[in-house]
């Protein structure tokens, strides 16, 4: 693990997908809770996520004072703590330059019942670098990690959701989550410039929804909420700790992308193919054909296709079921007409280069 100029070496195997879920194979993830419904995983096992992060790792970023705000803030009850209540600052007109967090100053507000927050650590700590740099290739979109500290009987937010599909993964005491159903439609505030990224779709009246389910979440246990799906937890009788993993929604630019790297790597395979082994050219492209859709459509293509299929049937909820499917298809339909003719310009283009 790396952080400033500190390096320590630390042997953690991979977490990928399907480690992350299991026993649920990603199969079964991507049919019936992806993007659906809350997948909820006890273990009763505490070690399982104790290679990723632990409490002795927090203690010594804190007291280290390795970190400055924003990576580090603090917040209770859904207000968050202004940057000079950690750290010492610099203010120039209206940008503030912050130091390190001082851990005397963090430690006082912990014990008054404030919720430490670690903001994508994963860009200083190498076993959360990995885990979003495999889950993200896997899932063809971003993902960061934020560590939770929260203390006994503590509540870092009020209920809110998400505006991406989130992974919580706890590593010590225990948590009580309350999760509510979906709801019905958000207003245009709540999601305004959040539909393609990371934030929170705003604050709920949790008194107006129905509750999906409660949950205790103990070390090693997983609970996986979709986009859209109200939450709030509080820390029980011991502090807790979790790491909460973000993927970003899927938008039908990065199907786009990867379909356009597929065939640019098909292509170029089947130019090398042809004059190193003297092949066909169909036989080649019908070889890489097969060996490329086995590769994807196995791993990260499969997720992101079923993604962006159900953000769209999403926004036509409302519309009659026949209609939706004649959208769809005729949506799949341009798609495809765009990729065959975007094959034949570059066909063309290398053909014209040879010449």
């Amino acid at each position: 693990m790396t952080l400033g100029s500190d390096v320590q070496v630390k042997t953690v195997a991979e977490f990928n997908l399907q480690r992350i879920i299991h026993p649920v194979t990603a199969h079964d993830f991507a049919r019936r809770y992806l993007g659906v419904a809350p997948l909820l995983v006890l273990r009763q096992s505490t070690d399982y996520f104790a290679d990723l992060f632990s409490m002795a790792d927090l203690a010594a970023l804190i007291d280290g004072e390795r970190l400055r705000p924003p990576e580090i803030r603090m917040t209770k009850d859904g207000v968050g703590f202004r940057t000079e209540s950690i750290a010492n600052t610099l203010r120039a007109g209206r940008y503030v330059l912050s130091g390190k967090a001082k851990a005397a100053r963090v430690w006082r507000e912990y014990r008054a019942g404030a919720s430490v927050i670690l903001q994508s650590l994963h860009r200083h700590w190498r076993p959360l670098r990995r885990l979003c740099d495999t889950l993200g290739n896997e899932w063809l979109s971003q993902a960061q990690t934020n560590i939770y500290f929260t203390p006994a009987g503590g509540r870092g937010f009020t209920a809110h959701a998400d505006g991406h599909d989130v992974f919580v993964l706890h590593l010590s005491g225990t948590k009580s989550w309350t999760v509510y159903r979906k709801p019905t439609a958000t207003t245009a505030a709540e999601s305004a410039g959040k539909q393609r990224g990371y934030g929170r779709l705003g604050e709920h009246d949790s008194a107006g929804l129905s509750v999906y389910g409660r949950f205790t979440l103990h070390p090693g246990d997983l609970l996986y909420l979709p986009r859209g799906y109200v939450h709030e937890a509080a820390a029980n009788s011991e502090p807790s700790l979790h790491i909460t993993l973000g993927l970003a929604p899927h938008r039908g630019s990065h199907w786009l992308r990867e379909c356009i790297n597929v065939w640019c790597m098909w292509l170029a395979m089947l130019e090398v193919g042809a004059v190193v082994r003297g092949a066909p050219r169909w036989a080649s492209l019908l070889l890489l054909l097969v060996g490329a859709a086995a590769s994807g459509l196995s791993g990260g293509l499969h997720f992101l296709t079923v993604g962006v299929w159900r953000r769209t049937v999403d926004r036509l909820v409302a519309a009659p079921r026949s209609v939706i499917q004649k959208w769809m298809a005729l949506h799949l339909l341009l798609r495809v007409a765009g990729y065959v003719l975007l094959v034949q310009i570059l066909l063309l283009a290398l053909s014209s280069l040879r010449i």
